[in-house]
């Protein structure tokens, strides 16, 4: 008889493991092609649901645990490599033969489990329908003069709500610690959704983060809402607002950002709200530039002094990472991950927020 498997009993056991993970995800992706968008009708608020529960899990931990994973992993596995290869220098061939297939053969399992339990518990939300369509709102090709008559709009609320804020000497907006700036998000993410949010969690790393120029990231595997804490804080409410947006199932880059607006927008406090349209003129500001600069330099020095050194701490920031190694690998990185979810411009999907944005103040 033909032996299929290997007699290793802890070879065999990772790659029947890895088949079933592997099985699962197609299986996943056949369900979704069989029953097209009423597979959503089931998928997103079972995910929801798995997400809601696995946050407040995952919540009793003061600090990321998808950050300790990761962290663990980025260091443990090249060390059980080296001691590998240690190890094999003094056996003979076939034994270190077994042993490095044994090794690839976990590395396998834990891959396809991951990809499994990725797509089981969020990945799918990528290929929803629409959160325009969700929400009623005709995205179409906006004139320039709908442009500036939003923008305009933004300003105006933008002015207004930095007005009723507390400043430092130099005009910044005063600094808010993390965990207070989660509890803004959270309480308006609550509001939205009608059920308790697990707040943000701040990244120890942030300064690495910082280099890749990347302000949050949720992990669905933990559910966790993981921010970097080195954003400056006219932003990092909208941030923590993003993540949180993830976490219920609205993938795309730029539903997720809009879907951050429009919480902070219509269900947060003061600050929320500012933090919300902050984050909006910045996304608006390189679409005014492009279509009408004049107009943009008008717009931008009718903003109060306040909002106006806010964006100036802003980019001071950011522009210093802005064109490293770490920033162009990671930004190809992110890039390929979004066209692999079926965002075909990458991460110029985060700028098609503007659309929706100006289809929301038309409506």
């Amino acid at each position: 008889m033909i032996r299929i498997l290997p007699r290793d009993r802890h070879l065999r056991r990772c790659l029947v493991l890895s088949a079933l993970f592997l099985c699962g995800t197609g299986l996943i992706f056949a369900l979704r092609a069989i029953f097209g968008a009423p597979f959503y009708t089931v998928y997103t608020p079972f995910a929801r649901a798995l997400l809601f529960g696995l946050s407040w899990v995952t919540a009793i931990f003061p600090f990321s645990v998808s950050e300790l994973i990761i962290t663990l992993g980025a260091t443990v596995a090249p060390l059980l490599l080296l001691i590998f290869f240690f190890r094999a220098a003094f056996s003979s061939g076939s034994r270190a033969g077994r042993r490095l297939l044994g090794y690839l053969a976990l590395l396998l399992c834990v891959a396809t489990a991951l990809l499994f339990c990725f797509y089981l518990f969020w990945g799918m939300s990528y290929g929803a329908p629409p959160l325009a369509e969700q929400l009623g709102l005709e995205v179409r090709t906006f004139s320039t003069d709908e442009l500036l008559s939003v923008a305009g709009q933004i300003r105006d609320e933008l002015n207004e709500a930095s007005a009723s804020l507390s400043r430092n000497d130099d005009g910044t907006l005063a600094k808010l610690g993390f965990r207070e700036t989660s509890k803004h998000a959270a309480e308006a993410v609550s509001a939205y959704t009608g059920l308790p949010t697990a707040p943000a969690k701040g990244v120890l790393n942030s300064g690495l983060m910082s280099f890749a120029t990347i302000t949050g990231i949720f992990i669905p595997h933990t559910a966790e809402c993981n921010v970097n804490t080195y954003n400056r804080t006219a932003g990092l409410c909208f941030t923590a607002a993003h993540e949180m947006m993830h976490r219920w199932c609205v993938a795309p880059e730029d539903a997720a950002n809009f879907a951050a607006f429009l919480v902070l927008y219509e269900h947060g406090d003061d600050y929320a709200r500012y933090s919300a349209l902050f984050s909006a003129w910045l996304y608006l500001a390189p679409q005014i530039k492009r279509a009408d600069s004049p107009a943009y330099t008008k717009l931008y020095y009718s903003l109060s002094d306040g909002v106006r050194a806010d964006l100036k701490q802003y980019d001071t920031l950011w522009n210093a990472y802005r064109g490293t190694v770490i920033e162009q690998a990671a930004s190809s990185a992110n890039n390929a991950y979004l066209e692999l979810q079926g965002e075909s411009d990458g991460i110029q999907s985060y700028g098609r927020m503007v659309d929706l944005l100006i289809a929301y103040y038309l409506s």
